[in-house]
Parts: structure tokens; sequence; C-alpha cells
């Protein structure tokens, strides 16, 4: 009997999964990487510590802490690792038990009599007694027909993707935070340049102005310097707006409410390179 079982379950189960070929999806055999040298996995995992800004490694600890996707998708993969067990679970026998007690009490009624001093007293009788139920009970499934096999290979599989989502999740935020980091520390670099550039500019202006006023130049030299100046005096607002807008964004990603939490980045810093 066992041989003919083994047959049927073989061919009911059907065929198994093979991954595809990276040819059939047009993934190239390598990439080119230069003169440098393959980075191991390692240093791949941790690729932002290279860019040596602890300022930005700590917003990373925080982001992969407090991040309400990296999160979700951590609940998934505890989730997906909890329905593998309970699929493993189904190969072994299934035992179950119950039981029960319980103290009843019984009164007999048997009339009354009167005793020498009047008082009625009862001829009935009462009595205690004890019950107790204990049952158990076990099952087996047998995997015929692969069934048991097949659900325990989905939920391997689930959980391999639980973990690939998770870690698409944990890169894709990690490179927005250092996006939104260097952006931040561009911008701040920009607005330096700017304010210094109006300060120049001021001057240049204030001397044209004089020149004017002494009658060395003419209203060109004037106009020309007030133009640069008011040219520079509108990119500034754009430059602050910028920054709030990557210390927002930044603050989001780490899981935080923006202002208090970004507080630390409104100091200028160099852009890490």
């Amino acid at each position: 009997m066992v041989g003919p079982t083994l047959a049927l379950a073989a061919c009911a189960a059907g065929p198994d999964y093979h991954a595809p070929q990276p040819a059939a999806l047009g993934v190239p055999t390598g990439y080119s990487q230069g003169p440098a040298a393959p980075l191991d996995q390692a240093a791949l995992a941790a690729w932002w510590t290279r860019l040596n800004d602890p300022a930005l490694s700590a917003l990373i600890d925080r982001a992969v802490a407090n991040n309400l996707d990296i999160v979700q998708a951590q609940a998934r993969l505890r989730q997906a690792r909890e329905s593998l067990r309970q699929a493993n679970a189904a190969f072994l026998p299934q035992v179950s038990g119950s039981g029960s007690g319980g103290r009843n009490y019984r009164n007999q009624a048997g009339g009354t009599r009167t005793d020498s001093s009047g008082n009625v007293i009862s001829l009935g009788s009462s009595n205690w007694s004890s019950t107790y139920q204990l049952g158990a009970n076990a099952s087996w499934q047998l995997d015929l027909f692969g069934e048991l096999s097949r659900s325990a290979e989905a939920a391997r599989a689930d959980l391999a993707a639980s973990g690939y989502d998770l870690a698409n999740v944990r890169m894709t935020i990690i490179s927005e935070l250092v996006t939104n980091y260097i952006q931040a520390r561009q911008a701040q670099e920009q607005l330096r340049i700017a304010r210094e550039t109006q300060r120049v500019q001021q001057d240049n202006y204030d001397i044209a102005r004089w020149r004017l006023q002494a009658g060395l130049v003419s209203s060109l030299d004037e106009q020309q310097a007030l133009a640069q100046l008011s040219q520079t005096r509108a990119t500034i607002p754009q430059l602050e707006a910028s920054l709030r807008g990557s210390l927002n964004r930044i603050a989001v990603l780490t899981g935080e409410a923006p202002g208090e939490a970004t507080r630390t980045l409104e100091a200028p810093a160099p852009i890490p390179t």
C-alpha cells in the first residue's frame, strides 16, 4: 500500500517551482564596476558609512528604528515567519484534551417529627457527591497528496518574499534619507554663497550709486548693479524653502514630527562626499 500511495502523492502534488533564468528576464550576467575592486556584502549593507558623516549615520539609525514603513514591513516578516511555523506544525500529530469537575448536593425529604421540647426535626437525608470527566483526542493528517508540503513551500516562499520586501523598503528609506540630507547640506552651502554674494553686490550697488551722485558714471551702471542685487535677493527665499523642505522630509523619514527633530541640522555643515 505504501508504494502506490507515494506514487499518487507525487503525481497529484504537481511540478516543482523553478525560478526563471536571468537571461530570460533580460538581466545581464555582470555589471561594470570600473577599476575599483568589488565591495563585499557587509560594506554594501552599510554603504552610507563611507561618507564619514556621524550626523547622517545617526539619522539612519533613527529611521530604521522609527520609520513606519519599515516597522510595517518588519511586522509582515514576523507574520510570514509565524505562518511558516504553523504550516510546519501541520505535519505533527494534533492532540487535544479536556477535563471537567463538579460538586453536587442532594437533599431527600423524609417527613418530620417533634421532640420532647416541641422542636420540629426533619427526617430527610442530604449528601454531597463529586463528579470528574477527562477526555483526549488525537489526530494525524497524512500528506498523501502533497497538500501539506505545498503549503509549507508556499509559506517559505512568502517568508522569503517578506524578507526581500523589508530589505527593499529599508534600502528605499535610507536612499531617500541620504538624498535629502545631501540636498539640505547643499542648500545650506548655496545659501552661504548667496548671502556672501548679496553683501558684495550691495557694496557694488552703493559704490555705483555714489559714483552716479558724483557725476562720474551714468545711471546704467547703477541699474546694472541693482539688477544683480535684486536677482540674488530673489534666490535666497527659494533656497531657504528648499532647505526647509529637505529638513521636513528628513523628519518624516525618521518617523518624527518636523521641527524639533531636525533642529540640530539647521547649523551649516560640509556636504558629505
